[in-house]
């Protein structure tokens, strides 16, 4: 895959795309630390830069702008959702800025996850086949230059000998259509290596496109199948041009993510980052494997 257009994630960072997958990231980091005291081993395979400056492009005005100044704006901050709070002030922190005044980066998932991750418990590994490094990341994480859909680097983002509960995000970019393919065929690689790994998959809703609606019916019939816990799946449209919105498919969640991340953050979302007129709709799905009954 090394040979297909490099995708520029700094002309979209902060948009809503981000602001929702990184609602979750979050927020599904954090439930995990919670039920696995042996610790996490948190895989980034698409990392990109590790923080992204805002004052060349506008897109993140109508994402995490958008979000920022309605923060900034409620005085009673417990009216907004709790998984939404925790996800702004973590951006905040991560880049150490009060509020939208001072706002001039955006963090990318790799300095997201380093903020949540328990210094001496968890663990951080990054991989980027386009870059030698991530801007930001301390030397507790692991970063190589290498292709996660290249079979051979599952050794690095999994190591075997860990007995650390595994994450991996796959958050491609999506610039040629066989990655659709191939994000895929890592996802059942991840999951047949490691079928009660947690597995969070960034799947874009793009208008018009031939993958529109298929891909994301197919990354969850396999999660259906292939991970042992289940699956959380959630989406969001806010306009009906362009990247219309977005979803999100959590392989192995915790037991109660669907009541942290639910449809009242959800739709808190969708409402204020929809694009003027246009409707916006969210969908939520939990679906855990059912337990087969002792046999006599």
């Amino acid at each position: 895959m090394t040979d297909t257009p490099f995708y520029k994630h700094e002309d979209h960072a902060g948009n809503h795309a981000d602001v929702f997958k990184h609602l979750l990231l979050v927020n599904v980091i954090q439930e995990l630390q919670k039920v696995h005291p042996e610790g996490l081993m948190v895989a980034d395979a698409h990392s990109g830069y590790g923080v992204y400056a805002l004052e060349n492009q506008d897109e993140w005005k109508h994402g995490i702008g958008k979000v920022l100044q309605r923060y900034c704006q409620t005085a009673k901050k417990y009216e907004i959702p709790a998984p939404i709070r925790t996800y702004i002030q973590t951006v905040l922190e991560t880049v150490g800025a009060d509020g939208l005044e001072d706002f001039e980066l955006y963090p990318g998932s790799p300095l997201l996850t380093q903020s949540l991750l328990r210094e001496g418990m968890d663990e951080h590994r990054c991989t980027d086949c386009y870059m030698q490094q991530v801007e930001g990341l301390n030397s507790a994480a692991q970063f190589q230059p290498l292709d996660c859909y290249d079979p051979a680097t599952l050794e690095f983002l999994m190591p075997p000998d860990s007995d650390k509960h595994h994450v991996v995000l796959l958050d491609a970019g999506f610039v040629h259509d066989d990655e659709y393919a191939a994000v895929q065929a890592l996802l059942q690689r991840i999951l047949e290596r490691n079928p009660y790994a947690t597995v969070l998959v960034w799947i874009p809703f793009v208008q018009g496109h031939k993958f529109r609606w298929s891909f994301a019916t197919r990354l969850r019939e396999l999660a259906q199948e292939k991970a042992k816990v289940g699956r959380y799946y959630a989406n969001i449209v806010i306009q009906k041009t362009g990247l219309q919105g977005s979803a999100m498919l959590v392989c192995n969640p915790t037991p109660l993510l669907d009541d942290v991340v639910d449809p009242a953050a959800l739709h808190w979302l969708a409402h204020v980052l929809h694009q003027g007129k246009d409707e916006y709709t969210v969908e939520q799905i939990m679906k855990k494997k059912k337990k087969k009954p002792l046999e006599s």
